[in-house]
C-alpha cells in the first residue's frame, strides 16, 4: 500500500523487494518439504545457482530436473541459457534445439539459438530461424538486428543494410541504445562495401554522435 502511495520512494521499494524475496524463500522451502525429490526443486536450485554464478552446480541441477521431466517445456532452454553463460556454445545450441523439439513455436528459444548460431559462424541457420520469427512478429527489433548480423556474415549486404535500417527506423524508446549504436556502425560498414560512400559517412557520423 505504501508503494502505491509513494511509487518512487527508494526506502519503500527496498523493503517491498526484501519482503518479496523472503516470501519467495518461504514458498520454496515449503515446496522442498512437500516433495524434496521433485523436478521443480532441482529447477529452482538450478536458477539459484545460476544467479549466484555457480554455473557448474546450476548445470548439474538442471540436468537432474531434465532427467525427471525430459519433455517439460522450458527446462532445456534453462539449461541452454546456463551453457550460454559458460560460453559453451555447442552445448547451448544442442539444448536450444531440444527445447524446440518439445515446443516448436517457442520464439524465445528460436531467437536465442539464432544468436548462438551467429556466434558459432553459422549465419545460414541463424537467418532461417530469424526469418521465421519475423514472419510471425514482423516488428521484432531484436530479430531485425540479429538478421542483419547474419546476412552481413553471409555477404548479403543489401538485405543486411535493410534490417539494420529497420532497427534505426523504429521508435527510439523501443530500441536498446547499444543496439542502435551498433546498427549505425554496421550500416556505415555495409554502405561502404556497397560503394554508397556519402551514406556511409552519414551513418558513421550518427554512430559517433550516439557514442559521445
Amino acid at each position: 500500500k505504501a508503494a502505491k502511495l509513494r511509487p518512487n520512494n527508494v526506502d519503500i521499494l527496498y523493503h517491498l523487494g526484501r519482503a518479496y524475496m523472503l516470501r519467495s524463500k518461504e514458498v520454496y522451502e515449503r515446496m522442498y518439504v512437500a516433495d524434496p525429490k521433485s523436478w521443480r526443486v532441482h529447477q529452482v536450485l538450478a536458477q539459484s545457482f545460476a544467479d549466484a554464478n555457480r554455473l557448474e552446480d546450476a548445470v548439474k541441477e538442471c540436468q537432474e530436473a531434465i532427467s525427471l521431466r525430459p519433455n517439460e517445456p522450458g527446462l532445456h532452454q534453462q539449461l541452454a541459457d546456463i551453457f550460454d553463460q559458460q560460453n559453451n556454445l555447442e552445448m547451448a545450441a544442442q539444448e536450444y534445439r531440444r527445447e524446440l523439439e518439445n515446443d516448436p513455436r517457442n520464439a524465445s528459444a528460436m531467437y536465442r539459438l539464432a544468436v548462438v548460431d551467429i556466434q558459432r559462424s553459422k549465419p545460414g541457420d541463424a537467418a532461417e530461424l530469424l526469418t521465421g520469427i519475423l514472419r510471425r512478429t514482423p516488428d521484432s527489433i531484436e530479430a531485425h538486428y540479429q538478421l542483419g548480423r547474419a546476412e552481413a556474415q553471409l555477404g548479403d549486404n543489401d538485405t543486411a543494410a535493410r534490417n539494420f535500417a529497420a532497427v534505426i527506423a523504429a521508435s527510439p524508446e523501443r530500441v536498446d541504445p547499444e543496439m542502435l549504436q551498433q546498427s549505425w556502425y554496421q550500416l556505415a560498414q555495409l554502405y561502404r562495401r556497397l560503394h554508397r560512400l556519402d551514406e556511409s559517412r552519414a551513418a558513421l557520423d550518427s554512430f559517433v554522435r550516439l557514442k559521445q
